[in-house]
């Protein structure tokens, strides 16, 4: 509409099939990037899971390779001496490797539930990304004397997925 020589627009709004079209074509987009959105999350937590264990292992070999200077014998936190299992992983075939079905069928400790883990992280915990998820620990305790000493085995896994974020740290 044209006022005194000059264009004035109306101010009548969008009718109500535009309205429709418009929150269609936002919940199509929304239906369809909304499993691509999870899938960048979930890859992120696994990440930060895999980090967040590979700094508990090296952690726990900083300690070990401490006790040896120290004592003289390597041993890892809370291990109140290398032969010391604490909950329960069990090397069935007697390889030194912890195989999946050995760490699904292990009994765990929190990390955090012992102070050496807390002195290491400077009295911080280190949470995982997972809802239900937290961070556990089991030691294979060594035997041996002399020449035949054999090394215990540290293992951490996720308590929300033990059989895709573990790892072992055996010296």
């Amino acid at each position: 509409m044209v006022v005194n020589g000059h264009q004035v627009l109306s101010n009548r709004g969008n009718s109500l099939a535009e309205f429709a079209v418009t929150m269609a074509i936002m919940a199509t987009l929304a239906t369809t990037s909304a499993p691509a959105f999870s899938r960048i999350g979930e890859g992120a937590k696994a990440k930060q899971t895999k980090a967040n264990l590979e700094k508990i292992v090296k952690a726990s070999s900083m300690w070990y390779n401490q006790q040896i200077e120290v004592n003289g014998m390597g041993k890892f936190p809370s291990q109140p001496h290398r032969t010391v299992s604490i909950g329960e992983v069990i090397d069935y075939n007697d390889n030194r490797r912890i195989e999946t079905d050995e760490i699904l069928n292990g009994t765990y400790v929190p990390v955090f539930s012992d102070t050496s883990f807390l002195h290491l992280f400077d009295n911080d915990t280190i949470k995982s990304p997972y809802q239900d998820g937290r961070y556990l620990y089991a030691i294979v305790g060594g035997s041996g004397t002399g020449n035949a000493i054999v090394s215990p085995i540290f293992v951490v896994v996720d308590e929300e997925n033990p059989e895709d974020f573990h790892k072992y740290y055996k010296p």
